[in-house]
């Protein structure tokens, strides 16, 4: 008896890998919106040193902010602030004040025991400012 294998449409090999393309992007890219308009955006981040481009985010990690002082106009009202980011590794503070310097803090120490805390003291543009936090583990 001899063998002979189907022969596969030209759809199926289009489709197929596009399928299977998509089904692993769904469980190991997960889809974030990155949309900020203003404020000041905290966003956590774990990767390795050997793979520093690999982050993953780190949901629920302590942080919080002191405004030093206003460089001139802006945006916001809200000097300081404090909380935990969400399970996307994300915390947004479209209130807080803008075109100014800030002190931020953040505390992984509750999550990720080796990384410990960081602080970074920045200036805030006008538009605001997107703070990237990452912890970079193993070799």
């Amino acid at each position: 008896m001899k063998f002979e294998p189907k022969r596969i449409s030209k759809t199926t090999k289009i489709l197929l890998p596009i399928i299977l393309i998509l089904s692993c992007c769904a469980f190991a890219c997960p889809i974030r919106i990155t949309f900020f308009s203003h404020g000041i955006r905290i966003e956590t981040y774990e990767a390795l040193r050997r793979a520093p481009g690999a982050k993953l985010p780190v949901p629920f990690v302590f942080h919080n902010g002191d405004l030093l002082r206003r460089l001139g106009p802006g945006s916001g009202d809200q000097p300081d602030i404090q909380g935990s980011t969400n399970r996307d590794g994300i915390a947004e503070y479209p209130s807080a004040v803008t075109n100014a310097v800030w002190s931020m803090f953040v505390d992984y120490r509750g999550r990720i025991p080796r990384c410990g805390t960081a602080r970074r003291q920045t200036t805030v543009p006008p538009d605001g400012l997107i703070f990237r936090w990452t912890c970079f583990t193993g070799n």
